[in-house]
C-alpha cells in the first residue's frame, strides 16, 4: 500500500531566506506521512453531481445567442442564395 504526504496545518508559501518561492507550498505545523486509503464515501461523487447540474445563467445565455445569431446568419445566406438563384 502506497504512503502520501499530508499536511495537517495549513498551506502557506514557501520561504527561501526573506524572500518567498513563487508557486511552491510549505506546511505550517510540518509533513505528515499517512497511509493512502481508498476513497469509499460517495459523498464526493454526489457534491461533483450536484455541481454538475447546476444552473448558470451567464453561459445559458451566451449559448442562446449564439444560436440566435447562427440562425440569423444562415437565414439570411439562404435569402440571399434564394435571391440569386432567380436571376
Amino acid at each position: 500500500m502506497a504512503n502520501i504526504i499530508s499536511c495537517a496545518g495549513n498551506l502557506i508559501p514557501a520561504k527561501a531566506g526573506p524572500s518567498s518561492i513563487p508557486n511552491v507550498l510549505a506546511c505550517d505545523s510540518g509533513w505528515e506521512i499517512v497511509p493512502y486509503v481508498e476513497p469509499t464515501d460517495t459523498t464526493a461523487l454526489y457534491a461533483q453531481l450536484v455541481a454538475l447540474n447546476e444552473f448558470d445563467p451567464i453561459k445559458i445565455a451566451s449559448m442562446i445567442t449564439f444560436c440566435l445569431v447562427l440562425f440569423i446568419v444562415g437565414f439570411g445566406a439562404g435569402m440571399v442564395i434564394t435571391y440569386m438563384r432567380r436571376l
